[in-house]
């Protein structure tokens, strides 16, 4: 017999399964050997030899299984056995767990199959050990494998591990593909570097995918990656995605359009919104080299600021013509156009409609598009018929003329799988539709639908659109998010929604969001919740929806609910108050054998006359639970019963990994939580990440009390993240040595320690949470927050503890005004902070009201200087904290030791004695930072001139690179006019600076007109960039009108701002006359986001009037 036949044989004879739930199984899902057409999923449990020619082999965990091989002498002789593997795929789903042997024992096997030539890992999950070392490990001596995919949804790496895999990588010379999907948050600065530098010595690369998930990428890594990019020559497929566009200057865009035209291979180009932060000019000049490449893949949204001009016009219409030609997925935003008049719109139209061989497009419309403009790109895309994939998202009002035409070019999409439309306004009644055949009708290919609609008025049109749902019979995931209904609207359009959605019944994934009165119609809801019920193959729902539940509504809903015997994921958010009988009742039908994660989230949970044990029965069915979060919002006292009844029942979920649990209220620790707390967590055997609030409230808490509490915590030893609060009495036992010392696998802790009395005493919570100086190895993020009244040293024996964590890369430490701060735990916070060279993120708020000696604040200011990893640095001091001057001198001289700094945040007040100060010395290094936020707060008049003065003209004229800056002054002060001029001064030499928030809070403004102000404003006129103004100021100023009326100037050349903020308090009114040609200018401005706040303007209707003219997002 052939091995083909044998594996037909196989196939044929073992049935399949969507869920893995044979206990004699190695849950394992074979893909069947790559030579038969039809594959398919394969469950094996016997005659395993039959596979030892298998080409392809995959391990899927399905979700929040445990990857446990029972057999494994004989699993892992298979798997030595199978000489012919070339391509090997490990997938573990979200919230699963592979235990450390097995992992580890799969790695060695696959490190010795030297014949591979593809790896796959898409992990998104929680890893325990040290994973990247094992992977790096795994590809050595990996000659043949040219296809290598990472994919790993949660931090689990430091920057060395990166590292130590990223150059096992660069060593596979054979390697032409290169995926990479990581969460770079710890990385930050060098993990871009590390990777352009590895990535140039893979010549035969010719697919590079990168998603990065971080919001504080550096902009020097990434001019790493384009001076490298023009090595990587033979590339033909290059994707970037980023979670948070960075911001680049014109000298970086030269240096990837350098790059990217050295391309000669390129087909696929995804860059999504990484381009999202550039400017006009820039995103122009892009274009102009895209454009030169025959793409078939492109992905591409720009901010566009500004109004287009002929030449703009020339090269997006030259960029379409080339595209049409090869291109089958295209993705396209122009967000903050200015305006598009028709006629380039009709250009536009007629090379989108000759896209005849595309299949997904993506289109975002946040511009000025005329009615007659718009209509003319939907109509283009009636011809689309390879469509499979449609995106339009509209920010901006849709008439019913272009929403006619959208439906009418839908309707001809007859290949469509996927739609997503996203609405905020549309400007029309459903009864234009009346007798209109309905577009849905047509697409019986349809498997995945997104409908977002917000605004409140017209949504008749909801009515329409719901009708069309009954078409969509093979529709398989539905998401209606934030749909508002007004109250008249309900009835009717809920009968639609619900007979339309009942005839769905190939749904699996429904999202059910809608935002609207209180709907109370009893009997409408019951019959909802009944027709829903033939969606019995859902795994999946999300449900929000604004009604007062009654035990009728919460039985048809529990009804509905049970049904869904193949449901995972259970989200529901109750908008009003739901009592614990309730709740009770919709558990009691959650006989769910396969729900994984479930969230209740709660307005108000009412708990009185509540029985005992009551919802115990309801969660001992839910042994595949995964996830549980409930949450309620704040209640008036803390009840300990509440807490309790959902203690005893969650202990049944043993196979709990993540615990969030807040009832509006801090958990009593007394003897009753702390039996059940020990209870709970004992049963936790596997719970991982763990939020939770608790307050002792005896005020002779006694030891043994306190050290059940922390006893009950030595059960967790698997937990990495503790997050929440503990408040307790001041006279807590200070021989407390057990505790969290068998939390040994925390990586993220995140503490508020505080007191709720005032009397002195030893708060020695601390030690119970790191009293072990080996204790947490693993951490990596800390913050911590004191809230309390102490005599002794309680923080400086903490720090003492911190300084052994020193892989720390992020540290929070914020002191209340309440905590007597010592300089003895100033110098160790000092000596702490040369212990954490890994240290990338330090916040440091410290309020409370004490005198700090020279010597003590200088040690600290050593401390923060050697932070040289160092990207983000907070400093923040209270006005009742006393440092000297020449402290605060050295301070700031350390900082400029600080070359990595990209974020700096200061706090300047006249109490640090800042008068002195030579701003010359500070921040030599300052054009490496390109965000900065001050605040000067001054109670003393003079010293306020010279702060402003020295500071701006000795600092700021030296950040070239500045992209974002934020002054706020406040207090009762003396404020020349000269450093109103200096402030103006500086400002217009900021030239890269893209966003300025000004604030100005005093009510003694001497020697300042209006004259200063209005210079202050003009000064902006250069910053060509400028797309974001943020400037308040309450002031005595006589003119404050012509301050105010001078932005108007301001915005007559700065074409780019699409942001204005502006609270303005006047002494006096201001006519309305002015106020009036203000409003009138506004018109045609392409401003977004808009925020006025005039005092003492009495007359305004017409400014009102004028500016609800605006296309406003807020």
């Amino acid at each position: 017999m052939t091995d083909r036949l044998q594996i037909k044989q196989a196939k044929e004879s073992i049935p399949r399964y969507e869920v893995l739930d044979d206990s004699q199984t190695l849950n394992l899902i074979f893909d069947a050997l790559n030579q038969i057409h039809h594959q398919k999923d394969l469950l094996i449990n016997q005659n395993l030899d039959q596979f030892l020619d298998v080409i392809n082999l995959n391990i899927f965990v399905k979700q929040f299984e445990h990857l446990i091989i029972e057999d494994q002498q004989s699993f892992l002789q298979l798997l030595e056995n199978m000489n012919k593997v070339k391509c090997f795929k490990l997938i573990v789903e979200s919230q699963s767990f592979i235990e450390q042997d097995s992992f580890f024992k799969i790695v060695q096997v696959i490190q010795n199959k030297e014949q591979l030539e593809e790896i796959e890992l898409d992990l998104n999950t929680a890893i325990q050990f040290n994973f990247l070392e094992k992977i790096g490990i795994c590809l050595q001596n990996k000659s043949n494998l040219n296809k290598i995919s990472i994919k790993v949804q949660k931090n689990i790496f430091e920057e060395d591990q990166f590292q130590c895999i990223i150059e096992q990588i660069a060593k596979l010379e054979q390697l032409s593909s290169l995926s990479l999907e990581l969460d770079f948050s710890k990385l930050v600065v060098n993990g871009i570097t590390i990777l352009s530098q590895n990535l140039k010595c893979l010549k035969n690369l010719k697919s590079l995918s990168l998603s990065l998930k971080t919001s504080d990428i550096f902009l020097r890594g990434f001019s790493e990656f384009f001076k490298i990019l023009k090595e990587l020559n033979m590339l033909d497929s290059l994707k970037i995605k980023v979670s948070e566009p960075p911001v680049f200057s014109s000298e970086e865009i030269d240096l990837f359009i350098e790059g990217f035209q050295k391309l000669n291979q390129i087909k696929s180009l995804d860059l999504s919104n990484f381009f999202g932060n550039v400017f006009l000019d820039d995103e122009i000049r892009i274009l102009d080299a895209i454009k030169e490449k025959q793409l078939k893949s492109i992905s591409l949204h720009f901010g566009l600021f500004g109004k287009l001009n002929e030449k703009q016009k020339s090269v997006i219409g030259q960029f379409l013509q080339k595209a049409k030609q090869t291109t089958q997925e295209f993705e396209l935003g122009f967000s903050k156009i200015a305006q598009i008049d028709t006629d380039f719109a009709n250009q536009i139209s007629q090379q989108i409609q000759n896209f005849q061989e595309i299949k997904q497009l993506t289109l975002i419309f946040n511009g000025n598009f005329s009615t007659k403009g718009l209509e003319f790109i939907l109509s283009s895309l009636q011809n689309l018929t390879s469509l499979n994939t449609l995106n339009l998202q509209f920010s901006m009002i849709l008439s019913f003329y272009n929403f006619k035409q959208l439906f009418n070019s839908i309707s001809q999409l007859v290949n469509l799988k996927k739609l997503d439309l996203a609405f905020d306004n549309i400007n029309f009644e459903k009864s234009y539709f009346n007798g209109v055949i309905h577009p849905f009708y047509k697409l019986q290919n349809l498997t995945e639908l997104t409908f977002n609609f917000t605004h409140s008025e017209q949504v008749e049109i909801l009515e329409f659109f719901f009708e069309g749902l009954q078409y969509l019979h093979q529709l398989k995931y539905l998401s209606l998010d934030a749909i508002f209904l007004s109250r008249h609207l309900n009835e009717r359009i809920f009968v639609n929604l619900i007979n339309s959605l009942s005839q769905i019944t190939q749904l699996k994934y429904l999202k059910f969001k809608i935002i609207s009165n209180p709907f109370d119609d009893e009997i409408i809801l019951v019959n909802m919740f009944e027709q829903l019920g033939y969606l019995e193959k859902l795994e999946h729902i999300e449900f929000e929806i604004n009604t007062n539940y009654t035990i009728d509504i919460i039985s048809g809903f529990g009804g509905w609910l049970k049904k869904l015997q193949l449901l995972k994921y259970l989200d529901i958010t109750f908008k009003n108050v739901v009592s614990i009988e309730e709740l009770h009742c919709l558990m009691s039908y959650l006989n769910l054998s396969n729900l994984t994660n479930l969230y209740l989230k709660f307005e108000k949970l009412n708990s009185d006359d509540v029985r005992e044990n009551i919802l115990e029965s309801d969660f001992q069915p839910l042994k595949k639970l995964n996830v549980l979060q409930i949450s309620s919002q704040a209640q008036k006292k803390q009840n300990i019963n509440l807490y309790v009844l959902f203690l005893k029942a969650i202990q049944y979920l043993q196979n709990l990994q993540f615990l969030d649990l807040n009832l509006g209220s801090c958990m009593p620790i007394v003897d009753q939580a702390t039996f059940y707390l020990k209870q709970c967590f004992n049963a936790l055997k596997n719970l991982k990440e763990l939020r939770l609030v608790v307050y002792f409230p005896d005020n002779n808490l006694k030891k043994q009390g306190f050290q059940d509490f922390c006893i009950s915590f030595s059960y967790l030893e698997e937990l990495t993240i503790l997050s929440g609060i503990f408040s307790f009495p001041n006279n807590i036992s200070s021989n407390i040595i057990q505790s969290f010392q068998s939390l040994k696998n925390i990586k993220e802790l995140n503490l508020k320690l505080e007191s709720y009395q005032y009397s002195k005493g030893n708060p020695y919570i601390q030690y119970a949470i790191l009293d072990n100086p080996q204790q947490f190895s693993k951490l990596t993020k800390m913050q911590l927050t004191f809230n309390y009244s102490q005599s002794d040293y309680s923080l400086s024996n903490f720090l003492k503890i911190l300084s052994n964590q020193r892989q720390l890369t992020s540290f929070l430490l914020q002191v209340e005004e309440k905590y007597q701060l010592s300089n003895e735990e100033i110098e160790q916070l000092g000596k702490t902070l040369l212990n954490l060279t890994q240290l990338k993120q330090f916040d440091c708020y410290l309020f409370s009201d004490c005198q700090i000696e020279e010597e003590s604040f200088k040690i600290l200011s050593n401390g923060v200087s050697q932070l040289q990893n160092l990207h983000s640095l907070s400093f923040q001091t209270d006005h009742y904290m006393r440092i000297p001057s020449l402290a605060i001198d050295s301070f700031y001289q350390y900082v400029t030791k600080l070359e990595y700094l990209k974020f700096l945040n200061l706090e300047l007040n006249d109490n640090l004695g800042l008068s002195n100060f030579s701003f010359d010395k500070f921040i030599p290094n300052s054009n490496y930072i390109p965000l900065l936020e001050l605040e000067f707060i001054a109670t003393k008049k003079q010293k306020f001139i010279n702060i402003l003065s020295d500071f701006l003209i000795c600092t700021l004229q030296r950040s070239k690179n500045m992209q974002k800056l934020t002054i706020s002054f406040e207090g009762d002060n003396y404020l020349g006019s000269q450093s109103i001029d200096n402030l103006a001064q500086c400002i217009s030499n900021l030239h890269n600076l893209q966003q300025i928030d000004i604030e100005i809070k005093a009510q003694n403004y001497h020697n300042v007109n209006d004259e200063n102000m209005q210079k202050l404003v003009q000064s902006l006129n250069n910053l060509k960039k400028l797309h974001s103004l943020e400037f308040n100021f309450s002031t005595s100023i006589s003119q404050s009108a012509l301050t105010f009326l001078s932005i108007k100037e301001l915005l007559v050349t700065q074409q780019n701002i699409n942001k204005l903020s502006t609270r303005v308090s006047f002494d006096r009114p201001i006519t309305l006359e002015k106020i009036n040609d203000f409003g009138l200018f506004l018109v045609g401005k392409q401003i977004s986001i808009m925020e006025l706040n005039l005092n003492k303007v009495d007359e305004c209707y017409a400014l009102t009037d004028i500016i609800s003219q605006q296309d406003l997002k807020y």
